[in-house]
């Protein structure tokens, strides 16, 4: 029997995690917890995570493994446009990527982005969905 393979659908602040090279570091910020999992989760060998976030530094989706973990790295070209469009595209190449993953639960982490609304619209029995203010509420 196979791990129980985790969908995270998040931004992530690729450029601060070991083992991912050739992406910047933030500018800003990033006020969020999930992130900080990410070293933390390189320890667990019962779970097979895949991270899916968005990125302006890559042209086409890639993907690598680092810190025990998958990233599939989707381009994101302007962001006004994706917002103007409700994240059309981005929902639907998320959706094409989850069809591949096929994971056991998807955790689409916050609503600013395309990512909640990937997780909502996804076709999947096991959602979780999280947003920073829940957590402190």
């Amino acid at each position: 029997m196979s791990n129980p393979r985790i969908a995270i659908l998040a931004d992530v602040p690729l450029g601060t995690l070991d083992g991912i090279d050739g992406f910047a570091r933030p500018r800003s910020h990033y006020a969020t917890w999930l992130e900080a999992l990410i070293p933390e989760f390189q320890n667990v060998d019962d779970l097979d995570l895949h991270w899916i976030t968005f990125s302006k530094e890559v042209s086409k989706t890639t993907t690598c493994r680092a810190l025990g973990q998958d990233f599939t790295i989707l381009p994101r070209y302007k962001k006004l446009l994706s917002m103007v469009t409700a994240y059309q595209w981005e929902t639907r190449n998320i959706g094409k990527l989850l069809k591949r993953i096929k994971p056991d639960l998807i955790h689409a982490w916050g609503c600013e982005d395309a990512y909640g609304l990937a997780g909502a619209r996804a076709r999947h029995p096991v959602k979780l969905f999280t947003l920073q203010g829940c957590l402190t509420e």
